[in-house]
């Protein structure tokens, strides 16, 4: 029954291999599920894990997922290259024989040649360390969720208060329609006696059908039907299990076909008036579906 919005944010922190990692993640209000994973380099080859969580765990939304460390906390390991220090030594004697200098190369010398000093960051990450960063990135998404969770709660409770101001709107229109019905046959009853006047071929009969035509082409009772089962299942949908956010958007669309229809049909300042007010709350309910995973 839980519901999540799709708007949300959770960081982070923990270690992995002796390293202290932040993970951020962050979403907002996407039609689908589009995600983005920025990882440092040497942690690529986890990517294809990472992502696999955000599918598992996020439904729709835009998420953005960050994955850093200090570089101070990052263990290295500072070598000397063996076989290029030898190699270029030997070069270096070489020349000073060939030259006929005199002295002998030092050490700093030595050292300021490229790469014969070499910094190497921590070996890459075994199995044991993906599984570390995979719970830690699984321990953001969870905070994430939980934010979205409390969200969606929050949309939930602000949803159905607007559905029950709607209903109020919708009994009141049922309560109009009737008495909507009967002043549409008496104008129209009263202007086609005006009009045919007492000297009319037109029979009683026949001029009973065409108003009673009329009147039902401005019936507004099987709309008025459509839209609370409409929000039935907009009830039943809202309560239900899984993402909710498409078949909420496609019953809000269904409920503004109803109320405009309604409203073009009814021929009453009233129902109008009404309907006006029921399009403003769907607009408004619209804007928060559309906030659901």
């Amino acid at each position: 029954m839980q519901i999540f919005s799709m708007t949300g944010y959770s960081r982070v922190e923990g270690e992995v291999g002796g390293t202290r990692m932040t993970i951020e993640v962050k979403s907002v209000n996407h039609k689908y599920l589009d995600y983005r994973l920025k990882l440092p380099r040497e942690l690529n080859a986890f990517e294809a894990q990472l992502t696999e969580l955000i599918r598992k765990e996020c439904a729709r939304g835009r998420v953005e997922a960050f994955v850093d460390y200090s570089s101070a906390d990052r263990p290295v390991t500072v070598r000397w290259n063996e076989p290029l220090a030898r190699g270029v030594l030997a070069a270096l004697h070489a020349m000073r024989d060939e030259l006929q200098l005199p002295g002998e190369p030092d050490l700093a010398l030595l050292a300021a040649q490229k790469d014969v000093i070499v910094t190497d960051e921590k070996s890459a990450p075994g199995e044991n360390e993906g599984q570390q960063l995979a719970a830690l990135f699984l321990k953001a998404l969870t905070g994430l969720k939980s934010m979205r969770a409390k969200e969606g709660a929050a949309l939930v409770e602000d949803l159905t208060a607007r559905l029950a101001q709607v209903e109020k709107w919708i009994g009141a229109l049922e309560e109009k329609k009737a008495v909507v019905m009967a002043g549409i046959r008496e104008r129209l009853n009263k202007r086609l006696k005006e009009l045919l006047g007492p000297e009319s071929r037109l029979e009683p009969d026949r001029l009973a059908t065409e108003v009673a035509m009329i009147v039902d082409r401005a019936d507004i009772t099987e709309e008025l039907v459509r839209f609370q089962s409409h929000l039935q299942q907009f009830r039943a949908v809202l309560t239900g299990e899984g993402p909710r956010g498409r078949k909420l958007d496609f019953l809000i669309q269904e409920l503004f076909r109803e109320i405009n229809t309604t409203s073009n049909k009814s021929q009453d300042a009233g129902v109008s008036a009404i309907a006006v007010d029921i399009k403003t709350e769907l607009e408004k309910i619209r804007e928060q579906v559309q906030n659901l995973e």
